[in-house]
């Protein structure tokens, strides 16, 4: 019983986390991406995650974020 709950709680955090239009991802103190969704790999302009796990191997080189404040 507790094994079937924790696979239904599994499988609800993947699908969200794959279906999030936010990017959400998972890092290493050095800078590579452990985990990232598939939004994150479209708002960086790659084809999937894998590939942007891949391409990218130091965050804080390869990608620059530039923070937007709204509503102030």
């Amino acid at each position: 019983m507790a094994e079937q709950r924790l696979a239904a709680a599994e499988a609800n955090y993947r699908g969200i986390f794959e279906n999030a239009v936010e990017g959400i991802f998972q890092t290493t103190p050095e800078g590579r991406f452990l985990s990232a969704n598939p939004a994150l790999a479209r708002i960086h302009g790659y084809n999937s995650p894998e590939e942007l796990i891949a391409t990218i191997t130091d965050i804080g080189e390869q990608l620059c974020v530039s923070r937007r404040v709204v509503g102030v």
